[in-house]
This record gives structure tokens, sequence and C-alpha cells, in this order.
């Protein structure tokens, strides 16, 4: 499977959202393109042998206070230029021997500090120990533009990326769950479950027993109110929307996704933990592997399949078709991972663990370049033009399927 991964924007310092979406392109994807804040550090450190010496010393500047004794940055600039001069001349004064020795030194001190500033950016950004997990190839980390980059190459770059693999009959978008926030999933398979045999299960128990031992029947009856008043409406929503969903399944008349509501199924749950070695990662995937490898490529086999189509009610019955019959390979997926040794130990080292859901959502190629508005990779008139540009080639009202992960709570 072939996947993209294009974000303007990270949740927060910490990178949590694309944590999630690294572990699961390296799990899922044989070939994977990721551009965004976290695949710019992996594209910088890949260069770092060519990077520009200006940029290191711009970043060296920043990060501290006077880092060549009372040398200012200028004159550093002023006399890189100038060697850059006297290496091209054929014959070489005293003076010019002394600056080429200065230049050797002050080469090793910006690759020196070039190689522990990455290790700095790698930590801050929580990936230091998935630093040597990126291999060309498999995992490609591309170039991250922000909008202070020059607005029109940034848009025909990102504008390029995008229409590769809507274009493409086997690649897969993937999102993370800010650009999906909002939508309700109407999902095949278990909606919302973090109930793997390795999480502590719930019980209402706790809760009757804290109320009984209230010692004013008052303060019972204001307790019990005060949970009907929350719980019972919230789970007659979704005993409703569920039943409505269920009606549209058998429903012959066309049925559209709503503006918050998108059809998905629900391949497996799993925990994500920034502190399991990059070896570790590796060892998850390939005893992953085999049975992931035969799921993507039915999904893959699926994604052509309703690409053909608009989305109506042959949509979702094919949809429907297709969890049935995938749901026993996705059993014994999710079986493998609640298995899995060293997501075990993930577990069993951390006082919480993050869990996420990981679905396959149908969406029209329109909803798709919303999603990417929504990302920040398009300003709103440019995603309008992109549109504009793209139904000239296809008819941006057919489906396509999306990689999506979903935080479903800690335990």
């Amino acid at each position: 499977m072939k996947a993209w991964y294009i974000n303007e924007h990270t949740i927060n310092e910490k990178f949590l959202d694309e944590h999630i979406t690294f572990f699961l392109l390296y799990l899922l994807a044989d070939e994977s393109y990721m551009s965004s804040p976290l695949s710019g550090i992996f594209d910088e450190y890949n260069k770092r042998d060519s990077l520009d010496q200006r940029k290191i010393l711009d970043r060296l500047y920043e990060t501290e206070e006077d880092p060549f004794d009372g040398l200012p940055k200028k004159e550093i600039i002023f006399t890189l230029d100038k060697i850059r001069k006297v290496k091209s001349q054929k014959h070489k004064s005293h003076e010019d021997l002394v600056m080429l020795n200065f230049s050797q030194q002050l080469t090793q001190r910006l690759k020196d500090y070039s190689t522990s500033d990455f290790d700095v950016r790698f930590e801050e950004a929580g990936v230091l120990n998935w630093k040597y997990l990126p291999k060309q190839g498999k995992m490609n980390m591309l170039p991250y533009f922000d909008l202070h980059y020059d607005g029109r190459k940034r848009y025909d770059y990102y504008a390029e990326q995008v229409r590769k693999c809507i274009l493409s009959k086997t690649d897969f978008h993937v999102f993370n769950m800010k650009t999906l926030e909002g939508f309700h999933l109407l999902a095949f398979g278990k909606e919302n479950t973090n109930k793997t045999e390795n999480v502590p299960k719930k019980s209402v128990s706790n809760l009757i027993s804290w109320i009984s031992k209230q010692k004013k029947w008052w303060q019972r009856i204001l307790i019990f109110l005060a949970i009907s008043i929350t719980i019972i409406p919230l789970l007659l929503y979704r005993l409703i929307l569920r039943t409505i969903f269920r009606k549209k399944l058998k429903n012959k008349s066309v049925v559209q996704n709503t503006e918050n509501s998108l059809y998905s199924i629900r391949l497996f749950h799993i925990p994500i933990g920034i502190n399991l070695e990059g070896d570790n990662v590796k060892m998850i995937s390939n005893h992953l592997h085999k049975k992931i490898k035969e799921i993507t490529d039915s999904i893959s086999e699926f994604k052509k399949e309703i690409s053909q189509t608009g989305f109506d009610e042959n949509t979702l019955k094919k949809l429907e078709q297709f969890y049935l019959k995938i749901e026993p390979e996705l059993k014994i997926l999710q079986q493998q991972i609640d298995n899995e040794l060293y997501l075990q130990q993930l577990i069993h080292a951390s006082e919480k663990s993050l869990y996420y859901d990981v679905f396959i959502v149908v969406a029209t190629i329109e909803q798709i370049t919303g999603f990417y508005e929504k990302n920040g990779i398009f300003l709103p008139f440019e995603a309008d033009a992109f549109r504009k540009s793209l139904s000239m080639q296809m008819d941006i009202k057919k489906c396509d399927l999306v990689l999506f992960s979903r935080f479903e709570g800690l335990s």
C-alpha cells in the first residue's frame, strides 16, 4: 500500500498527532510519503551534509548567546564569502592559508553544532528513539513548507503532491484526528471500543458503590437525578444515530454523507507510545506484517472498485459487503495486536497508554480537498482553484478512501 500524509500544522509542540501517523505509516504502508512539521526535521537531517552554512549559522545564533566569543554573525558570513573566493585562487598567500585553516575549524564547528542541534530537535519532537527509522523508498520524508514560504511555490508543490495521490488508483490519503474533528463516524465494526483483553474493564459497580455510601437519602436522589439528566440523553442520542444509520443502509433511496457524518470501517485499536525504541517498532511491524499486508491489499482492491462510483446507496452496500468480507481477518489482526509482546511491555511500563482507533473512511474527492484545506495545506481561494483545476481531469463527486486515526482514550 502506498500512502500520503500531507499536513501544514501540528496540534501542539509535542507533535502528538504526528507520532501516531508516523507509527501507522511505518506499520501499514509499503511505501509512504510524509510532508509535515515533523517530516521537515527528518528531511533537513537527511540533507545535513549539504545544508547551507548560513542556515546553520542562523540557527546557531538563535540558540546560543555568543557562539564565537564576540564575533558577530555578519563578520562570520563575510568571512565565509571571502573563503569561497580564496579557495578558487591558484596562488594563495600566507594570510589566505590562515583563513583556510580557520574555514576548516569553522566548518567542523558548524557540523558539530548541526548534529547536536538535530538531536535536540528530535527530542523536542518526541522522536529521538525513531531517528533512524525512515528509509528512502519505504518511508520518504518530504520537505515542509509553512505559510511563511513563497506562496506560489508552496501551492504548486503541495498541489502536485495531492494531485498525485488523488489521480492514483492505489494511493491513500492519511489524515490525523484533528482534520476530521467534528465529524461523527458511522462505522462498521465496533465504533467506540478501547476494551481489548489487555485493557482494564470499567464497571458501573464502583459508581453504584459510591452512591450507596452517601449517608443521606436526599444526596442519593440528587446524584441519581444528575446522572439521569446527563448520561441518559447521551445514550438515547447514540441509540437514535445508530438506528438511523441502520435504516439508511436498508433504504433504497439515495444516501449522502451528511455535513457532519462520514461512513467508515474500523480496522483496529492500538496503543501508541513514543517511548518505544526504534528496534521495537521494527519488530512490531515485522510481527504484524503478514496479516496487515493481506488486509491492505484487500483495501487497495476495494478502493479501485469504489473509485468508479459516486456516493449513493450502492456505495454503502459495497462498504457493508466489504466489511463482512474482511471482518474475520480484522479480528485475527486485533488478536495479534493485543498479544504483541512489545505493545504489552509498553502498556505495563507506563501508568497511562494512549489508545487509537484506525479507520478507512469513504469520502468524495471534493470532501478530501476540503480536508486538505482544513489541514492548512490550501488557503480557501487556493482550495477553490485546485478543485476547479482537478474537475477538468476527473469527476470530483466520485468516491475515494482515506485512512484516519482517532484518539479513543487512556487506560
